[in-house]
Formats: structure tokens, sequence, C-alpha cells
């Protein structure tokens, strides 16, 4: 009797984490969207397109709350969809029955990754930095020593924690003076105190010379979206490029980079965006419709070999640079909270074909999460 009660307690207090867990992740994305609204003066939709989104999710069972999201992805892209899909029905009912949150702070360490998809091409590392241990060369080291390898780098390195850093949080690059390399030790020290732990130091990307020439100070990336079916199929939901503006070292959108939708066959589509306006140029000079990913055909071979490794997240979006050789190298992956924003505005509604299929898995009790 004792461990029935000890389990049915259980049980409640579990099942209530998850329902204050839900509620504050679907406020978190009412205020998001909330705020971009209110920051852009965005329009109203016609009454005929609030019915439709209305009409779209109560067939599917789920009940819109507030066309918001459907407001600001038509006043950016110019297009309006029912089927768009909101982040405060996406991340509070859909994400935790698609991506196991249990093994997200483990597994996203991007420390980690270079173990998960040791096969992959990825930034050679100089320092980790794992819950305060320093590791060069996979063995342990003091401060002093880890400090030592940068220096001996005698180059640019990129530094950035591996835990929690969405949004190209104290993601820098940083530039050494090798003249001065007792003033450089010391600055060394005041940067890893910053960082306190749980932090990496990589060689800069020699990048692809076509994705280099659209802003040259940043490492412009692709936002792969990928989908794990339940059959063990992959499949690319939505490719983005991201491009940093002049003299940024990060491509992040939400730091005033540029997004820009990919096509099937990897031909940048003709319109980019970035502070939610229209562009038709890199700021550089090139135009959209004269570009293309390298070898974008390898680009989606490797995100679906990538993606195998981890079936605990069947959402995941993956960021991907074209080093100098036109070969895709694995830079991370994001499976919390991800945004569909830079998706839906680039590429349309984000689930495309699979949009019924997923909306159903969201609606799938716990114990219940097959197609």
């Amino acid at each position: 009797m004792y461990h029935f009660f000890k389990m049915l307690l259980t049980k409640r207090i579990l099942e209530g984490k998850q329902k204050l867990i839900q509620f504050n992740t679907k406020l978190n994305a009412k205020r998001k969207i909330k705020l971009i609204i209110a920051s852009r003066n965005t329009p109203r939709l016609t009454q005929e397109e609030e019915r439709l989104a209305h009409s779209f999710f109560k067939t599917r069972g789920y009940k819109l709350n507030n066309v918001h999201w459907h407001m600001h992805l038509k006043a950016v892209s110019g297009e309006f969809y029912a089927n768009y899909i909101p982040e405060d029905i996406y991340r509070p009912l859909i994400d935790p029955k698609l991506n196991q949150m249990t093994h997200w702070p483990a597994l996203i360490d991007k420390n980690l990754t270079y173990n998960l998809f040791s096969e992959f091409n990825q930034p050679k590392v100089i320092v980790h930095n794992i819950n305060g241990f320093y590791y060069v060369n996979n063995e342990i080291v003091d401060e002093y020593n880890a400090i030592m390898a940068c220096l001996k780098h005698k180059d640019s390195f990129i530094i950035k924690p591996t835990v929690e850093s969405g949004k190209g949080k104290l993601v820098q690059k940083v530039t050494l003076n090798t003249k001065n390399k007792k003033e450089e030790q010391i600055r060394l020290q005041k940067l890893f105190v910053v960082y306190k732990k749980d932090f990496i130091v990589q060689e800069v990307v020699s990048q692809s010379e076509t994705m280099k020439a659209l802003n040259p100070s940043s490492l412009n990336t692709l936002r792969v979206a990928s989908y794990l079916r339940q059959d063990g199929s992959v499949h690319i939901l939505s490719t983005v490029s991201r491009i940093g503006n002049p003299n940024s070292s990060t491509d992040n959108y939400s730091l005033e980079g540029i997004i820009c939708g990919i096509k099937e066959n990897g031909d940048f589509k003709d319109v980019a965006y970035t502070k939610g306006k229209k562009i038709q140029a890199s700021p550089s000079g090139i135009s959209f419709s004269a570009c293309s990913v390298p070898n974008y055909q390898s680009v989606k071979k490797v995100v679906k070999a990538l993606h195998i490794k981890v079936p605990y997240f069947r959402i995941i979006s993956w960021d991907i640079g074209i080093d100098i050789k036109d070969d895709p190298i694995f830079i991370e992956y994001n499976v919390y909270n991800q945004s569909l924003e830079l998706h839906q505005i680039t590429n349309g509604p984000m689930f495309g074909e699979f949009t019924d299929e997923i909306l159903r898995i969201g609606k799938l009790s716990n114990t219940r999460q097959s197609d």
C-alpha cells in the first residue's frame, strides 16, 4: 500500500511539474510575440484570415488563443498562411512530445558534441572547459597550460559557452597580439574568469569563398531543421542561410543578422530579411538571386546522418557551415526552445507536408507517442 501511494504521489508531482513548465513556456512565447508586435506596430489580419487560422487549428484539435504569430509572420514576409505554427502552441504542446527534455542539458553540451559526432567534420578545438576542468588534447591540464595552448595558437580563435548559449550569447572572436605575450596571458586569464566554466575555445573556421563573400567578417551558416519520423527516416523541413552584418563576427538574426531561405536545390531565394525588412543583396552587395549553397546535397546528407545519432530529439535545428573545401562542417545543434520564426519568415509554414502528422503527435498522450 505504501508503494502504491508513493507511486501515485510521484506521478502527481511529475504531472504538476510538467504543467508548470508548459505554462511558463507558453507564457514566454506569448510575451516574446507581444513585444515584437508592439515594437513594430504590426497590422491586424483581415477577418477572413483570422477565421481561416482559427478554423485550421480547431479542426486539428487545438485552440488558437490569438493570431499574433500569424500577424507577425505575414507582416514580415508579406504572405499569409493559416498553417503557420505559433510558438505558443509549438513550444508547450508539440515540442515536449517530440523531444525528450530530460536528455537536453547533457546531450547539447557543445563540449560533448565532439564525442557524439566524432566522425563528422567540426571546428578544431584548442581548449575544452568542462565543469571547471580544462582539457587540451583530451588531457586535463591546469589553467596556465590552457592559456599557453591558446597563446601557442598565434591566431584568432572563437570562445563561447557550451551550455545555454542561444542567440549568440557570449560568443566572441578573440584576436591575439603575439608581440605582447605577457599582456595577452593576463588578458586570457581575465577572459576565462568571465566564462567561469563550461566553455570551449575553437579555431576560426576557414569558410567557403562563396559563403564568405556574403559578409567576410562572420561565419555565415545554414540553419537546417530536420524531422525524424517514427519509421526512422529523416526529412529536411527547412533550410535558412544566416549572414552577419559588416564588422560582426556572428550571423545571429536576433543580433540584426540577415536570413534568407534556401530552395530544395540549394539556391538562395531572391529576398532576405533583416530587422523586419526585406533586402535583395548581402552587405557586400551580392544579389541573393545569384547565390547558391556550395555542395548543398552533401549538407542534407550530413544532417540526416547526424540526426540518427540523437533519436531522443525528433525535431532538431542544426547549424552547418561550409568550409574552405566547400564541405559541410557541423557547428552545433539546438533542441531546447527552438524558434520556428526564421524558417516561417523565409520558407513559409514550418512543417510542410508533415503538418498534420506532427500536429497529431502533439495531441497524443505521453504514453502513446507514435505515428
